[in-house]
């Protein structure tokens, strides 16, 4: 089985597949899908400082770390 972790645990070139996006923070949540940050995506981090890059599908965007928390990964086996 595949595991799943945070964002925030990734290291710079780490690969996998976006599983969830957890916040119950509504307004928060919007603004991750709108950057096209969404179940089922593959995701790339960039560079972990001074912000959080990460490609996603063929888009880079940076995030804050509060944002990145929130992103939950499935790496590749």
């Amino acid at each position: 089985m595949a595991q799943s972790i945070r964002v925030l645990e990734m290291k710079p070139q780490s690969k996998g597949i976006i599983r969830a996006l957890d916040t119950t923070n509504e307004q928060k949540a919007r603004k991750l899908m709108a950057l096209g940050i969404l179940p089922g995506m593959p995701l790339t981090v960039v560079q972990r400082f001074p912000a959080w890059v990460l490609r996603v599908g063929n888009t880079q965007v940076a995030l804050d770390d509060d944002c990145a928390s929130c992103i939950t990964v499935e790496l590749p086996e």
